[in-house]
């Protein structure tokens, strides 16, 4: 749905899809092909990939993540929409939880919240509602934990894949070990959400390439110079360890110009940057996008 990319030709026309990443944006791609067109029309989905979802004959999403339980990356408002997804029915795998179950009570919050609810979807009884919800599903959702895609397969044709082949890991202590056990997921879509990698916007700035950030102390990188989200610290966390993250820097930056009395040239000091958008336009854009929304009842 993204804009200027209505034409990207992503392949529906298969059973599963394989989302590589165990982080808040796996769950919202898995949750964008699996719900119910007529309940993604309610909100701010693109008209295409509606069309799109309409031929779907997806009935399964697998989620692939190299580490364990412990680990996943989503938070726990998005693994509650998933578990309530209508249509569709959680798979997890009991023997990952298992030797967990003992170990949540001992975890920090939010992060016992989240496990908590894994395991317990994954080893308890659901309530005799949403065992008649699963039972009537006909779409379902995998969390296949502790596997490394290593291999994609192409199907006849040589262009499209037709198979993901995975090693099985081992956690031994807080590190992962590969072993030389493979399993192979039958596939004609698969999708990687793991973050990126920061590239250097400008040579005159410091950049660790090795690290893909730009080298900093809380934010600070020279004089006048601020890095913030990813490219200060990596791709790590959720939305809101980026959002207190840019928060210390902005109080960092108020810090810093407390003892500046000269003004500076803002905006016409940097006329190398020859495209930006004030605020005034700003709220026209948004008041154009709200009325074409209300055209077709968004």
């Amino acid at each position: 749905g993204l804009p200027g990319y209505e034409d990207l030709d992503v392949n529906l026309d298969t059973e599963t899809v394989v989302v590589v990443g165990i982080g808040n944006v796996a769950v919202d791609v898995a949750r964008m092909i699996l719900t119910p067109v007529d309940e993604l029309r309610k909100f701010d989905t693109t008209e295409c990939w509606l069309e799109k979802l309409q031929k779907s004959r997806v009935k399964r999403v697998v989620l692939v993540g190299r580490r364990g339980p412990l680990n996943v990356s989503f938070t726990i408002k998005e693994l509650r929409e998933m578990i309530k997804l209508d249509g569709t029915r959680p798979i997890l795998h009991k023997e990952q939880y298992l030797p967990i179950k003992d170990v949540v009570k001992t975890l920090e919050r939010p992060r016992k919240r989240l496990i908590e609810l894994l395991v317990k979807t994954a080893l308890d009884p659901a309530d005799k509602k949403t065992q008649e919800r699963w039972d009537k599903a006909e779409k379902e959702w995998e969390l296949k934990l502790l596997r490394s895609p290593v291999e994609f397969l192409p199907g006849s044709d040589g262009l499209s894949v037709d198979r993901v082949k995975l090693a099985i890991n081992e956690m031994k202590g807080d590190s992962v070990v590969q072993t030389e056990e493979t399993e192979e997921i039958e596939t004609g879509l698969v999708l990687r959400s793991i973050g990126y990698k920061s590239i250097q916007a400008e040579q005159n700035l410091p950049f660790d390439f090795k690290k893909g950030i730009v080298p900093n102390a809380d934010g600070r990188v020279g004089d006048g110079v601020y890095a913030a989200g990813w490219l200060g610290t990596g791709p790590r966390g959720v939305i809101i360890d980026t959002m207190n993250t840019a928060f210390k820097v902005g109080a960092n930056v108020v810090e810093d110009l407390k003892d500046v009395t000269e003004g500076k040239q803002g905006l016409s000091g940097m006329p190398e940057l020859k495209d930006s958008t004030t605020w005034e336009q700003w709220v026209k854009l948004d008041q154009i996008e709200e009325e074409a929304g209300k055209t077709v009842g968004k």
